[in-house]
C-alpha cells in the first residue's frame, strides 16, 4: 500500500490508534484505555485492526519513528 493512501484513508481517531500502537512508549497504558480517552470502545479498535492496510500503516509510523537510528531503513 502506498504511503500517500495510508495516509489520506484513516479517520483522525485511526490515526491517533495507529500512533499509539507504533509507540515504545504508550499512555494511556492499555487500548480500554485509550479508546474510553477516545470516546469509544476497545472492541471497536479490535475492528480497525482488521482493516486492510492496517498494519502497513502502523508499520509505516514504526519506521518513520526509528528511521533517524538505522541507516538505510
Amino acid at each position: 500500500m502506498s504511503t500517500e493512501i495510508t495516509k489520506t484513508h484513516w479517520t483522525a481517531q485511526q490515526r491517533r490508534f495507529q500512533a499509539w500502537l507504533a509507540s515504545p512508549v504508550r499512555v494511556p497504558k492499555t487500548q480500554a484505555e485509550l479508546a474510553a480517552e477516545m470516546g469509544t470502545v476497545a472492541p471497536r479498535l479490535s475492528e480497525w485492526k482488521r482493516l486492510p492496510g492496517w498494519h502497513d500503516a502502523v508499520q509505516e509510523l514504526v519506521e518513520e519513528g526509528v528511521r533517524e537510528y538505522i541507516p538505510g531503513l
